[in-house]
């Protein structure tokens, strides 16, 4: 993610916007890929607790790496 971030605040800084959306993109892809993934297996847990607490720390993720 910091690769993907880097490499499109790189191509805002040169210019080419077309590229810089390109890397959000694909950076904001992994990241949903990642999180689906996440989200899934968060229920496989011996105590049911930690649930809800990983969903929690899923979406925060999710705004955090929509913002950058």
């Amino acid at each position: 993610m910091f690769a993907l971030t880097f490499a499109a605040e790189y191509a805002y800084f040169a210019g080419s916007t077309a590229l810089e959306h390109l890397f959000i993109a694909v950076k904001l892809a992994a990241y949903w890929l990642w999180f689906r993934l996440a989200w899934k297996c968060s229920r496989n847990v011996a105590n049911g607790v930690w649930t809800p607490v990983a969903r929690i720390l899923l979406i925060a993720g999710l705004v955090i790496v929509a913002l950058t």
